[in-house]
C-alpha cells in the first residue's frame, strides 16, 4: 500500500493559495457568484494555472459554458478526445 501511495502522491502538485492573485480569485467568483460560490477555488486555480478544469458538476460544466468559459470539460468530452488520439 505505502508504494501506490507514494506513486500517486508523487504525481500530485499542491498550490498554496496565496500564490493566486487576488485579481484571479475575483474573476472566479464573480463567474460563479450564481452558479455555485464554493466552486470559486477550483476556477482560480484553473485560471492560474491556464489549464483546463475537468468536472462532474452539471451545473457548473452548464452555467460556465453558457458564459463562454470554454476552458472546461466534463467526462464525456475527455473520453472524446482521449480515444480521437488514440
Amino acid at each position: 500500500m505505502e508504494e501506490s501511495q507514494f506513486k500517486v502522491f508523487a504525481k500530485i502538485n499542491f498550490i498554496n493559495e496565496e500564490l493566486i492573485p487576488r485579481k484571479t480569485w475575483l474573476f472566479a467568483a464573480e463567474i460563479v457568484k450564481d452558479i455555485d460560490i464554493d466552486d470559486s477555488d477550483f476556477l482560480a486555480l484553473t485560471k492560474h494555472l491556464k489549464g483546463y478544469l475537468w468536472t462532474g458538476d452539471k451545473k457548473l460544466y452548464n452555467g460556465l459554458k453558457q458564459k463562454k468559459f470554454n476552458r472546461i470539460y466534463n467526462t464525456t468530452e475527455l473520453t472524446e478526445v482521449r480515444t480521437s488520439r488514440s
